[in-house]
């Protein structure tokens, strides 16, 4: 019998190799790992509000919507230090008890995003402050529309108001 032809059985080979062999389950299963929701967000949550965008051509945020959305943030006395926001296109799986769970938010903003689509079991207008499991929650359509209609930004800064300035 040759060398290569040699083999030890694989009770003997774990026996053997204890530290150092790793199952071929385990490789593929770390590579097959989902993007944690932490990876794609911006901000430091400081005062726990998230903002949740659709937005399928950034990272997280475009520069136009980020522009339009530090404004809105400036005028409800707010910073990026103060919010954490996570586009909802580049997550998979995303749900409201993720988001709770991780952020731990007393305020929600929804841009574009459906309720449905998180999972949530109540369903609510937009531009309705609406309160579920101790948080609040304010609905609209996505930024990219909100910065052309005067309309729709003045709905929009009437929640805004209750939310943070009332």
């Amino acid at each position: 019998m040759n060398f290569e032809q040699f083999q030890l059985p694989g009770f003997l080979l774990r026996d053997l190799f204890k530290e150092s062999l790793v199952e071929l389950n385990e490789i593929q299963q770390t590579n097959d790992k989902k993007p944690d929701l932490k990876d794609n967000i911006l901000g430091n949550n400081q005062k726990q509000v998230l903002i949740l965008v659709n937005n399928i051509d950034a990272q997280v945020i475009s520069d136009a919507d980020l522009t339009f959305l530090l404004t809105i943030l400036h005028a409800c006395k707010l910073t990026l230090n103060d919010v954490v926001i996570v586009n909802f296109a580049t997550m998979e799986d995303i749900t409201y008890q993720k988001m709770v769970k991780d952020f731990k938010p007393k305020i929600v903003l929804l841009f574009g995003v459906k309720q449905a689509s998180i999972n949530m079991p109540v369903l609510f207008p937009d531009f309705q402050v609406q309160s579920f499991m101790d948080i609040r929650f304010l609905s609209s359509p996505p930024l990219q529309g909100l910065q052309q209609d005067d309309t729709i930004k003045r709905k929009l800064w009437t929640g805004l108001k209750q939310l943070f300035l009332s």
